[in-house]
């Protein structure tokens, strides 16, 4: 799996500002007031790593394949993740969430010509 620049960026300054939130609530027993600094700077860190997580997922694809000479089987399609069937797709959709689990899916259809 190839990360970005971007999200390799975020992790690093995520680790960077959650080794200084420790030292820093660490040192809240010498001096309370670095007891605010840390907890902004752990809480930075974790909102970071929490953003980059999220604008990064990509959903899994199905890949639907329509082959109109010859006899037609209907085929049931099933979330590659819990394995519960898929009846909510309509023409045209190509992002579905699974009612089951939540996650979202990529519908794409190639044609056999």
């Amino acid at each position: 799996m190839v990360m970005k620049a971007s999200a390799f960026l975020a992790y690093v300054t995520s680790v960077i500002l959650g080794f200084l939130g420790v030292l820093y609530l660490l040192a809240s027993v010498y001096a309370p007031q670095r007891l605010i600094t840390g907890s902004l700077l752990l809480g930075s860190a974790i909102l970071i790593i929490a953003l980059t997580v999220w604008k990064t997922s990509i959903p899994k694809k199905i890949i639907v394949q329509w082959s109109p000479s010859g006899e037609l089987e209907v085929e049931e399609l099933k979330c590659p993740y819990c394995g519960a069937p898929i009846t909510e797709l309509k023409p045209g959709m190509d992002i579905i969430k699974c009612k089951y689990c939540g996650k979202t899916i990529k519908v794409e259809e190639k044609p056999i010509w």
